[in-house]
């Protein structure tokens, strides 16, 4: 089977073509010959570009595809990689951890004098110390979420695999 000029195949290989070969006509509604092929109206005439046609469609059906799906996915991680929003919010989640833990250290150590009937005996110092080691547990917290954020923006940046998909898909989720 040979592909002649105009495009379309030589069954014979003497160069008559398939065209040439008398066929009854094909029924117009399905075109498909009484003995079950398809008439030209279902086969691609790469003569008259029906295969770049095709590919072209195919090729706007799969970028129309990727817009609808891939692109918003696409532009969330390319969002949180380069900007500091993650690593707000994440500053916002340590200050209201280390806010709570302090309320409720400082109501523990003022009620463990309370139950035996005393006042709060607790000196200035140790009223600083908690203070203090507030500031140091804000401090690391902060740093620690600075690091992994940064890492984490690098991954998405780099593409890189391992644990960081599933982050990344936590975040599409967001």
């Amino acid at each position: 089977m040979n592909l002649d000029r105009s495009g379309r195949f030589d069954n014979f290989g003497n160069g008559s073509v398939s065209s040439s070969i008398k066929r009854p006509n094909a029924d117009l509604d399905t075109g498909r010959y009484p003995d079950g092929g398809l008439s030209d109206r279902g086969r691609v005439d790469l003569s008259r570009g029906g295969y770049s046609n095709m590919m072209a469609q195919l090729t706007r059906q799969q970028y129309a595809d990727y817009l609808k799906r891939f692109q918003p996915t696409e532009n969330s991680l390319i969002k949180n990689a380069t900007t500091n929003d993650l690593y707000d919010l994440q500053v916002a989640r340590n200050n209201e951890i280390t806010s709570g833990n302090y309320n409720r250290t400082n109501q523990q150590q003022a009620a463990a004098q309370e139950k035996y009937g005393l006042t709060d005996r607790r000196t200035d110092q140790q009223k600083r110390n908690l203070d203090t080691t507030r500031g140091l547990a804000l401090a690391s917290m902060n740093n620690e979420s600075r690091q992994a954020i940064g890492d984490l923006q690098r991954n998405i940046m780099t593409g890189a695999a391992g644990g960081t998909r599933q982050h990344i898909n936590k975040l599409s989720e967001q």
